[in-house]
């Protein structure tokens, strides 16, 4: 157990120590921890299983950057992170997606993030995959955003935004963040 001050808010804070996979909030402080991958050598294993702790200031940098980087709406990145995770660095799916963008395995493979937990990973990787998106459906942010949650291929197959449910409310709660603020 460790206790520290946030230097935002002023006040005092205890951090207790998390087990693997979980997150702690506490005084607007994000901690997360990664458990190791089969296989590794003991220093990979030590370099995983250290506590990463991210401040709002930390991640909204990250945002910044990955907004900057992939030529993106910094508000469109954060609306689709609020809708995916509620900026929960280690928040993992039913369908197994993961992180604050909740990148799908695969996905995250194929956008080179290696540790879809590690916020900086995760944001940039989730940042190229919606610019990817932006640019396949020629800016247009429904589409884009439909793809981002159902796939391009449910977007191609139905000519649009798919009858799915979920989707549709994706899309609607995220261009809501967009109009009016989350």
């Amino acid at each position: 157990m460790m206790t520290g001050f946030n230097n935002i808010t002023g006040k005092s804070f205890m951090n207790i120590e998390p087990t693997p996979r979980k997150t702690v909030k506490t005084a607007n402080v994000i901690t997360s921890s990664t458990g190791a991958a089969a296989g590794t050598d003991f220093q990979d294993i030590l370099n995983q299983a250290s506590r990463q702790t991210y401040t709002q200031t930390q991640l909204d940098d990250i945002f910044q950057r990955a907004a900057g980087k992939y030529d993106i709406s910094l508000e469109l990145l954060k609306a689709v992170a609020k809708a995916e995770s509620d900026f929960d660095v280690s928040c993992v799916s039913s369908s197994g997606a993961m992180g604050v963008m909740q990148l799908m395995p695969e996905t995250a493979k194929e956008l080179g993030v290696t540790d879809a937990y590690d916020p900086e990973q995760n944001i940039m990787g989730g940042a190229k995959y919606l610019s990817d998106k932006l640019k396949e459906y020629d800016g247009d942010i429904s589409l884009a955003l439909a793809a981002y949650n159902a796939g391009s291929g449910n977007v191609r197959k139905y000519g649009g935004i798919p009858p799915f449910t979920e989707t549709q409310n994706y899309v609607k709660k995220i261009l809501g963040y967009l109009e009016n603020g989350f």
